[in-house]
């Protein structure tokens, strides 16, 4: 889920906003003692309120002790006073913490209050160089006048390099993180920065997404052409090892990996994204644990007629399946029959051929 919710959004605030310029040298430090709005301060604070949309949709991050961060967004919680002071301190941190190939621009600190919660957030803002024009009229032709306009904000998603919203709690606190250089993680030195630690394990993840992408399969078995039917245990282990990593912005491609293509109209994407809600993991990104999820032990094959026949997947070899004349014919390369005998009616009683209808292949 969001780490704030559509109504909490709605409701929040901008309390206090403050930048600090930031950059890969110390000469770049410039450290602000407030920030005047140049237009009206409504339009100027729901400008950055609507930039943390995105971070919403970030990922779910622990802070760890010691955390210099978490200490002085505390300080700030308990004494509004020291919101200025402590921003600065924020700022030197975050510079001394980058690397030396950060781009030059604004470490932007706001307080914010959301139906009587207290929550922080933080961005990193790359400079952008930004052309404007001007239209007139001379001598009856009209032209542009294009000038260059220096250290801007701009509404793309792309300048915001780093961003967080921050909810403290007794001793810790939660953040969520979106980090433009790794989408499924967060850089080094930013984690260095805030001192936190991924909630939720690579491991972890990825066996709640085999979770939810069975629980959605299910839902929609009547959609699912029988070939995908018979196996999905096996296609769900085959994605997650043909896969890179998963994106809940982007899921249809490991659905396409485990299903193939998905009609237009399928209710899967659907289905599929509230699981992942249910499991408390539709905002997060992050790489497969390969490991995680074990190859299937066992296969089995049902036939119209009830009959099942169960075995290891490593003797896939030793099964044919072949069609003829309209039927499915399936041949078991045995070594050997070991047991044969009848089995105790069940409630819900199966058809079984009698171990001697089916003819061992030779090798």
């Amino acid at each position: 889920m969001p780490f704030l919710s559509e109504e909490e959004l709605a409701a929040l605030h901008v309390e206090d906003l403050i930048f600090h310029v930031v950059g890969n040298t110390e000469a770049d430090l410039r450290l602000m003692d407030e920030v005047a709005a140049t237009d009206d301060d409504v339009a100027h604070l729901t400008f950055f309120l609507q930039r943390l949309r995105a971070t919403n949709g970030g990922n779910l991050f622990d802070f760890i002790s010691p955390s210099a961060v978490r200490n002085a967004l505390a300080a700030i919680q308990a004494s509004p006073a020291t919101f200025v002071d402590q921003s600065k301190e924020l700022a030197r941190a975050f510079q001394n913490t980058h690397t030396r190939s950060t781009v030059k621009g604004v470490f932007l600190v706001m307080r914010l209050s959301c139906n009587g919660q207290a929550l922080h957030a933080m961005m990193k803002y790359d400079h952008e160089d930004v052309l404007t024009y001007a239209t007139e009229a001379a001598e009856g032709r009209s032209r542009a006048k294009v000038s260059r306009v220096l250290n801007t904000f701009v509404e793309k998603g792309e300048s915001i390099q780093k961003s967080c919203i921050i909810r403290l709690t007794d001793g810790g606190g939660e953040v969520c993180v979106r980090d433009r250089s790794n989408r499924k993680d967060i850089s080094e030195y930013f984690r260095s920065f805030l001192a936190v630690t991924r909630r939720h394990t690579p491991a972890g993840l990825t066996q709640k997404v085999v979770a939810a992408a069975r629980a959605a399969l299910g839902k929609v078995a009547d959609e699912l052409p029988p070939v995908v039917k018979a196996n999905i245990s096996q296609r769900i282990y085959e994605a997650v090892q043909g896969t890179n990593g998963f994106d809940p912005d982007d899921a249809v491609p490991f659905l396409t990996a485990i299903v193939g293509a998905i009609p237009e109209g399928s209710s899967l994407p659907k289905a599929f994204a509230k699981e992942l809600a249910r499991e408390r993991i539709d905002q997060e990104a992050f790489d497969f644990d390969k490991e995680a999820v074990r190859r299937p032990p066992r296969r089995r094959i049902v036939t119209a007629e009830n009959i099942r026949i169960s075995y290891n997947a490593a003797d896939q070899r030793l099964i044919r399946e072949y069609s003829r004349d309209g039927r499915s014919i399936i041949e078991i390369n045995s070594a050997q029959v070991t047991e044969r005998d009848d089995e105790p009616e069940t409630s819900t009683p199966s058809r079984h051929r009698p171990l001697s209808a089916i003819k061992p292949v030779a090798e």
